[in-house]
């Protein structure tokens, strides 16, 4: 089945939509999409799949991903990076009758509710610009915060292209090569004035941040009959930029190791893999609960949104934001 209209700009309205699923923000809203809507039967039910115009798509993903109301230079500068991310995806989702998935799996996009004239004006000022390497659309990532030091994508995603590197805030020296143990404990500490630092485009928990987990809560999201009572966090690896290749976990029966996105999301939710781990042991000698100090919030692969409103805050150009961030690479028109 597939919802058309002749009238241009008219959209269609979805009841009770789910959105989110598998995230902390997952629900279930009314949402309005433009272009066409296709239903295919999928397992027990069906599959809602948006059909429309890549800018169109745009005039959603941007504001889905960023503040609308950021200077213009940021929100061009993420309409290029999320049309290239599009382009270097599409098709992803084959196999299922649709090219890109409306969660942050793939790129945020809500429908029409979150249009503005602000982002509307950028993603038609860079229409059909998008970001190549060696003559191909990038894969164009980004993430809201990287602490003022962007990284590589991690091991786990087997991917490791020369655009995206572990790059440094404007504002801050490269570490040039691993920082000690004692250096990097205070470099995470400290809020050291950076474009991703500025109060404008970063909450205060999303630069630097600090958590405490305890040890029952970590011990939930694992497999705790075959691991045991947790007995230590050992931090195993780092990237240049300070962020967690690994994580061991001994515990009382087994040892474990988390790599990648999972150190996250095991270890309660951490807002990204830059951080030093402190435990604090209860009376039986046991850690009672894991305090966590970090800097950034995502990822941190690619273009920091925080650190490119802070940098178009201070008259730096679309282009060079964009060849800070995703170096050797080059603004193409494809159409």
């Amino acid at each position: 089945l597939i919802l058309s209209y002749l009238e241009p700009g008219a959209t269609t309205l979805l009841f009770n939509l789910e959105f989110g699923r598998g995230y902390y923000w997952a629900g279930y809203e009314n949402r309005a999409y433009r272009g066409e809507i296709h239903l295919l039967p999928f397992q027990s039910g069906l599959t809602i799949v948006n059909q429309l115009t890549i800018e169109e798509y745009l005039y959603s993903v941007v504001p889905s991903e960023m503040p609308s109301s950021w200077p213009a230079a940021a929100l061009e500068a993420q309409a290029i990076a999320a049309r290239t991310y599009a382009f270097s995806h599409l098709g992803s989702y084959q196999k299922r009758g649709f090219d890109l998935l409306s969660s942050v799996s793939s790129q945020a996009y809500n429908g029409v509710k979150n249009e503005t004239s602000s982002v509307v004006k950028a993603v038609n000022a860079t229409k059909g610009q998008v970001l190549t390497f060696e003559g191909k659309p990038i894969s164009a990532f980004y993430s809201a915060n990287s602490g003022g030091y962007s990284t590589v994508p991690p091991e786990t995603w087997r991917f490791t292209p020369p655009y995206l590197q572990a790059v440094p805030d404007k504002l801050l020296p490269a570490h040039n090569g691993l920082l000690s143990p004692e250096e990097l404990a205070t470099w995470v500490a400290e809020r050291t004035p950076s474009y991703s630092s500025r109060s404008k485009y970063s909450s205060r928990s999303a630069y630097r941040w600090q958590v405490i987990v305890t040890r029952e809560e970590i011990e939930s999201r694992l497999n705790r009959q075959q691991l045991g009572e947790i007995t230590g966090l050992i931090t195993v690896g780092r990237a240049d930029c300070g962020r967690v290749n690994q994580v061991l976990i001994k515990g009382t029966k087994d040892s474990l190791i988390l790599k990648g996105d999972a150190i996250r999301s095991k270890l309660g939710g951490l807002r990204s893999n830059l951080f030093v781990v402190e435990p604090k042991l209860g009376k039986d000698g046991l850690p009672e609960f894991f305090v966590f100090t970090g800097g950034g919030f995502g990822h941190g692969v690619g273009m920091d949104q925080s650190g490119a409103a802070g940098m178009a805050d201070d008259g730096f150009t679309v282009e060079e934001i964009l060849n800070h961030y995703y170096p050797g690479t080059t603004l193409t028109n494809i159409y």
